[in-house]
């Protein structure tokens, strides 16, 4: 997967969890200098010592049984700092890893294998359980905590899907850059009259010592037997586990695939049982090597039965057959070319399907703020600065905005929220391979985005910007506060305050003994008797609410001067009196109204706004903006 998205355009920063062979004691540099060359940025975590060890209680592992404090520090650490767009863990004992990344990363668990099967298997070749083992219900919680999960072949997604309801695409390994050295390996003929020769390249696996070795003991057997010219030459380190009387050239570690298998006539696969799909298999198919697999091994291709051997004395048979009758190699090449090139399609097709999986779960929200001015639209600017943090935790976000708007704010916005220009935006409008858009309308001026946008794009108008006093919802927007607490500190909505010119707050910044802050719509004298005699005091400040640029500039006062108490005597309605509502909560401004006003004696304002974003956000994002697919599975 890591490749793929290399592959599709992504910077690749690759987090190695080092515990296993020689890394449980030092640093590997030369391991190190390979993955510098593959991925953008590399970044090693050693492991504690309680990585890879067996079960505490001697049966299984829990879930997070192996999590290591310093991996999750450093995933704290960066992703405060930095933004991801997708996060991709191998195998469901780091899927921990996903609760310390925000929302907004597409999160994405690569199945190498289904531990809670993994029991069995070995009790079928009578081994006790190695690596990782956990229960059934434990891996399931963990498979669920991503958002894609990547099945390596199509009985394994198709079970997955059925244990866990998540949407799961198959996408079977194959690594299409084999296939520049498989000329080498194409020969008509065998490579020495007197005998046939047999390769096999493994790890150290149980599954793969025990196959091998059984293997061996059916050959010792027939060979004996039939004195048939068999040759093994075996690569990788699962030689040193095996016994036997048969001549058998050890070459240990390989740098390639090819250069083992240039030294043979035939691959052969003998893992006869063990869960996941068999990477050597797919390597021999892009390499067009011929070769003889077990039924096991072969399982997720389309090999003909032929090829395939459901034990180690069937292909142990096959083997003496080659080396007895030298039948052309070509003819095995054709079933072997045949099923490359069917992997290949699969594979292809699944990677396309989790790249636009990816894309769909990542659409970005556009906000345009183009035509709002840092003075005269200074309420509304600070109202989704002060929110855009909490929005960006689950979206990649991209303001919009004026030029004056820009130079204030746009060095100080927090990561992973960007801002253009409204003429860059339309140019990027243009691009054919731009994902989906879903574009948030502010001040319900966007007809010149609306006229480029494309099916599959998201056109929403936030209306309760539409005039101070509207009553008109704000669409899925419309259920947030005006404002986030985030306010208080957040860079961006500090340096919007800082850019209103002192002259347009003099009235209330600059009036002696400030004691109450009134809004009244219309003039004074419109007032009832009741309203005028409750504001009829000395170190009041009035401003009417039929005034725009006065009312929004007096409810931002309220972060410069506190009164001693503010009174709303208008009509309570509409994204003003919220914002009035909202300022005075967060500074712990006393507000009153009309004695008659429902609105006050009912409690509309929540005392917690960041209790009342962290509730609302998330219903929003995960349920008002996000188009849920339909579950997936890519058969191979």
């Amino acid at each position: 997967m890591t490749r793929l998205l290399k592959q599709a355009g992504y910077h690749i920063t690759f987090l190695l969890v080092a515990f296993e062979d020689h890394w449980y004691w030092r640093h590997d540099e030369a391991t190190c200098e390979i993955l510098r060359g593959q991925w953008d940025e590399v970044h090693v975590v050693y492991a504690h010592r309680g990585v890879g060890t067996p079960p505490k209680n001697g049966v299984h592992h829990h879930l997070d049984e192996w999590w290591d404090a310093d991996l999750e520090a450093m995933l704290r650490n960066v992703s405060g700092r930095r933004v991801f767009d997708v996060a991709v863990v191998h195998n469901v004992w780091l899927s921990k890893a996903f609760d310390f990344l925000p929302r907004r990363t597409v999160r994405v668990l690569e199945t190498h294998d289904i531990f809670w099967k993994r029991p069995e298997a070995f009790r079928r070749i009578g081994q006790a359980p190695e690596f990782f083992i956990c229960n059934k219900p434990d891996e399931v919680f963990g498979i669920r905590r991503a958002d894609i999960v990547v099945a390596i072949q199509q009985k394994e997604g198709v079970e997955l899907l059925h244990a866990t309801g998540s949407e799961v695409i198959t996408v079977p390994f194959y690594d299409p850059t084999l296939e520049a050295e498989a000329p080498r390996l194409r020969r008509r003929d065998y490579l020495a009259p007197g005998k046939v020769s047999f390769g096999f390249l493994a790890s150290p696996n149980i599954f793969n010592i025990t196959g091998f070795q059984a293997l061996l003991t059916e050959l010792e057997r027939r060979v004996g037997e039939t004195f048939a010219p068999v040759d093994l030459v075996v690569g990788g380190r699962v030689g040193e586990h095996v016994k036997t009387t048969l001549a058998m050239r050890k070459l240990g570690f390989v740098p390639t695939e090819a250069d083992l298998y240039e030294k043979v006539d035939y691959a052969i696969a003998p893992v006869f049982d063990g869960t996941g799909f068999k990477i050597k298999t797919a390597d021999a198919l892009a390499l067009e090597m011929p070769s003889l697999f077990s039924t096991h091994s072969a399982d997720g291709t389309v090999l003909d039965p032929s090829v395939q051997f459901d034990s180690p004395a069937a292909m142990a048979e096959a083997m003496i057959e080659l080396s007895l009758r030298r039948p052309p190699i070509s003819g095995n090449r054709v079933h072997v070319t045949r099923a490359r090139l069917a992997l290949g399609a699969s594979t292809a097709a699944g990677a396309k399907l989790f790249i636009d999986s990816i894309a769909r779960r990542s659409e970005p929200l556009v906000i345009d703020l183009s035509t709002a001015h840092p003075v005269s639209d200074s309420l509304v600017l600070q109202s989704f600065l002060s929110q855009i943090r909490i929005y960006s935790e689950r979206r990649a976000v991209t303001l919009l905005l004026s030029p004056e708007a820009m130079r204030v704010a746009a060095r100080v916005l927090p990561p992973g929220v960007g801002a253009v220009s409204m003429d860059s935006f339309l140019d990027a409008l243009g691009q054919p391979d731009r994902p989906n858009l879903t574009v948030l309308d502010v001040l319900g001026r966007t007809s010149a985005i609306a006229e480029r946008l494309r099916p599959g794009d998201t056109l929403i108008w936030d209306q309760r910007w539409a005039g101070y006093s509207s009553d008109r919802p704000g669409g899925v927007f419309g259920m947030l506060p005006v404002f986030h607490s985030n306010l208080l500190w957040e860079p961006s909505p500090m340096s919007m305050r800082k850019a209103i010119p002192k002259a347009a707050l003099a009235r209330i910044l600059e009036a002696p003994a400030l004691q109450r802050l009134v809004f009244v719509e219309g003039d004074l004298g419109d007032l009832t008797r009741e309203a005028r005699a409750r504001s009829n005091w000395r170190g009041t400040v009035y401003v009417r609410t039929d005034d725009w640029t006065s009312l929004q500039n007096a409810i931002m006062s309220l972060s410069l001067r506190k009164p001693e108490e503010v009174l709303w005597l208008a009509p309570a309605r509409g994204v003003a009196f919220r914002a009035a509502l909202e300022m005075c909560a967060l500074h712990r401004i006393p507000l009153s109204g009309m004695a008659d006003d429902a609105c006050f004696r009912s409690g509309a304002l929540p005392h917690n706004l960041i209790q009342e974003n962290d509730k609302l956000v998330p219903q929003i994002f995960d349920e008002g903006l996000k188009r849920r697919p339909a579950k997936l599975l890519v058969a191979a």
